[in-house]
Formats: C-alpha cells, structure tokens, sequence
C-alpha cells in the first residue's frame, strides 16, 4: 500500500489515462535512461512506448524509488508492461472502480475506421515524423527533470537528447489499430488474415508480383519472418504498411519514415527484400486485420488470396 497525494494505491489497482494525457512506459525502473545513437541522432532505448489517453492500466507493483509497475490494458488483455515514473502517474489518478473497469475490459475495441487512418498516414508523411523505435504518438512529451540521461558511451547529459516522438511500425499499428494490434513486432504475425506469403525459394514473375500488390489494401502490412516463425527487420526495414496504392517503410539505416509510390519502385522495393529474404532465410506474409476488410471478400478470395503465391 503506497499513497500518493490523497489516493491510496494497491497492487491490481487500475487507473485511467485522461484527455489529452500522454504516459511514457519505460522498461526500467531505474530514473537513469540509456540512448543510443540513430541515423538521425539518438533514440531512448528504454522506451516501451506512450501510452495513450482515455487508456488504463493495472498497477502490478509500486516501488520505493518514484515508479509504478504496470500492464498496459486496452482489453481483457494487457498489451504490454513496464514503469511509470510517479510525476506522469499523479497525472493519470482518474481512479476507475470495479465495475466501470468489468465494463472497460468487457468493451469490444474498434480500430480507427479506414478513413480516419488515411488520415494519420497522411499526417505521418507531411510532419516529417522520423522513424523512433519504441514511440506510438504525434506529440511530444518532456521528460525532463524527472529523468537522469546517458548516452550509450557513458556520457551524462542534462537533457532529453530526443523527443519522445514518432513511430516505429509496430507503434504506427498499435495507434491505428486503438491497441487492437499488439505492440510488438514479435506478435504481428498471427494477428489477422494471411493474404499472401512469399516463398524466398522461388522466383515470381513481374505480373505476380504486380497482382499480389495490386491486391493490397489501405492498412495491409508486410512483414518478414524468419525461419523459426519469429517475425522480425527485412534488412535495414522494419515494417511495410500499405496506403494509396504504395508502402509507408520504417527505415533503421535512414531513421526515416519514407513512403513508396508507383508500380516499378514498389516491385523493385519488393525484389529487394525476396534477395533478403533469400539471404537471411524466411518468408515475407502480408497480412490483412482491418475488421472493414475482413468482412468484404472478393471475388477471388477462396483461390488466390488464402494461398501461398
């Protein structure tokens, strides 16, 4: 039992994030952060991700040095887990009792509808948005004075030396997705409908890949899978995101959020990583989640789409 103003915190206790309110989740206890060193400066590598508001949380367990344990609850499961420095968790103290929590964890989630993430790729492409591993949000938050900074060869700074702001691939789905789709990379391949997987071992004719591609819809992403079915980096990508017709990529060589568009550089883009793919062994699945595509099968869906090409 720890207080914190007036409020009283237990493990199990869940609590609210409010309008507006933007949670950094970190994957140490500890108030000194490490960063290391990108393309485009330095990253937090300690960094979870946001979490978001009018989102809760479940505390798993208080500590004595100024953080909160805590699961990332957007459904009846958690979505992820790490600490809560005390100055962002007083921010978020909107304390829910039990049954307005059995209402919250009992609420089907609906994703953004597919206008809503044109949108936000839209935005994505117009802000400039860097690639920032860990990060999920459009705002940036300060974390200074609460935190101690290192950078990854030793050296203390006095500040930030990167706003928490931006996405990663797995990032941009989760926000799309309203935490439908995990925050892991790790996770995303077994969450939704397989369309496609392209078999490394083969050679695919220009007019397959056109029509596989031609096949994608807004918010399909592209992922590569290694050979023990660990979802992971085609190369120095991390995750294709369809949008108009082309691919949002998240770059860790560049560190930028770059998008592709026309058919001869997204079919090259794709010979790309089929030679990855080749070299490193795997597949590359593209995978289908929206719920608004789901339910509109085509045509050709029982022949082509379900099948390996």
């Amino acid at each position: 039992m720890h207080c914190f103003g007036s409020v009283v915190v237990e493990t199990g206790d869940v609590f609210a994030t409010d309008e507006g309110c933007y949670v950094p989740l970190f994957a140490t206890k500890s108030s000194e952060l490490t960063y290391g060193r990108g393309p485009n400066g330095y990253f937090c590598k300690d960094l979870n991700g946001v979490i978001l508001p009018n989102s809760a949380v479940r505390v798993t367990e208080v500590h004595e040095n100024s953080n909160v344990e805590v699961e990332y609850i957007t459904s009846d499961h958690a979505r992820g887990a790490g600490f809560i420095n005390v100055v962002f968790f007083e921010k978020m103290m909107s304390k829910m009792n039990d049954s307005f929590w059995r209402r919250i964890s009992a609420k089907k989630l609906q994703p953004m509808t597919l206008f809503e993430i044109s949108d936000v790729l839209q935005r994505c492409a117009a802000d400039g948005l860097t690639h920032c591993p860990g990060a999920n949000n459009f705002e940036k938050i300060s974390i200074n004075g609460i935190y101690k900074f290192v950078l990854d060869d030793g050296t203390a700074v006095n500040t930030n030396p990167c706003d928490i702001r931006g996405f990663d691939g797995a990032g941009l789905l989760h926000f799309i997705s309203n935490g439908i789709l995990p925050r892991s990379i790790k996770k995303l391949n077994h969450s939704g409908r397989k369309l496609f997987t392209f078999n490394a071992k083969r050679e695919y004719s220009f007019r397959e890949k056109r029509f596989i591609l031609g096949f994608m819809k807004d918010s399909d992403y592209m992922i590569f899978v290694y050979r023990n079915e660990i979802p992971g980096h085609i190369g120095d990508g991390e995750i294709l995101i369809s949008h108009n017709s082309g691919f949002f990529e998240f770059d860790n060589k560049s560190g930028r959020i770059s998008y592709i568009a026309g058919e001869n550089n997204l079919i090259k883009r794709l010979d790309e990583i089929l030679d990855l793919a080749r070299k490193f062994g795997g597949e590359i699945h593209i995978i289908r989640w929206h719920p608004e595509l789901l339910k509109k099968p085509t045509k050709s869906h029982s022949e082509n789409v379900s099948q390996s090409v």
